[in-house]
């Protein structure tokens, strides 16, 4: 008698949609955006605690940079922005003057403000980083389509090692931008973050296997 043969199905593996990995860039961004900021309220807190006078020109250095970057960008809404932050420091005074001193009541504002000004500036970036990012992506499509037809050796070990570097780099030197305690220009982090993420994603587009 024959045996008959039962064929167990295959399991697919399922690979991350465009919505998804938007919806995951997103969430890790949001995530850091609140790690850095209670990190930075920490760090200026003890300060504040240890009693470093110097702490007091330091926050008010990043404020001052950030408010001629985002004159510069949003000059009719800087004003508006500046209003709201004083009356959150009054009412905040107003309900918790005796309970909390009020230095840690302007830190912990100015820390707020520096937090949403740097993810402001943030968005500034994006889309020049979707148009690098496109760019580059069009870069290793070519690359890869030049080496499948000339039958050139392909690497599967590249394209995953390069995966996560580029989802790294993206990430690491945004929380390194969020969570500087100093004034810094946006672009010294900014820009290598946007070319380093795509110039990944495009080498491993490239090294990626000849048939989608």
């Amino acid at each position: 008698m024959e045996r008959k043969q039962t064929t167990q199905p295959q399991s697919k593996t399922k690979h991350p949609t465009l919505l998804g990995s938007i919806l995951f860039t997103l969430f890790n961004l949001i995530l850091l955006t609140i790690l850095s900021w209670i990190l930075l309220e920490t760090w200026f807190t003890v300060e504040i605690i240890l009693k470093n006078d110097g702490i007091y020109s330091a926050i008010q250095q990043i404020l001052n940079n950030n408010h001629i970057i985002m004159k510069h960008y949003h000059s009719q809404y800087i004003d508006t922005a500046l209003n709201i932050f004083n009356r959150m420091y009054n009412t905040i005074h107003r309900l918790c003057g005796g309970y909390i001193g009020e230095n840690i009541i302007k830190v912990f504002l100015d820390v707020t403000e520096i937090t949403l000004t740097r993810s402001c500036l943030f968005i500034q970036f994006i889309p020049f980083m979707i148009v690098t990012l496109f760019v580059l992506i069009i870069d290793g499509l070519v690359l890869r389509d030049k080496r499948k037809f000339q039958g050139a050796r392909e690497s599967t070990f590249l394209f995953h090692r390069l995966k996560p570097m580029a989802k790294l780099s993206f990430f690491s030197l945004y929380f390194i931008y969020m969570i500087m305690p100093y004034s810094v220009t946006p672009g010294m982090f900014l820009i290598p973050m946007v070319m380093l993420s795509s110039l990944f994603t495009m080498l491993a587009i490239k090294s990626f296997k000849k048939y989608l």
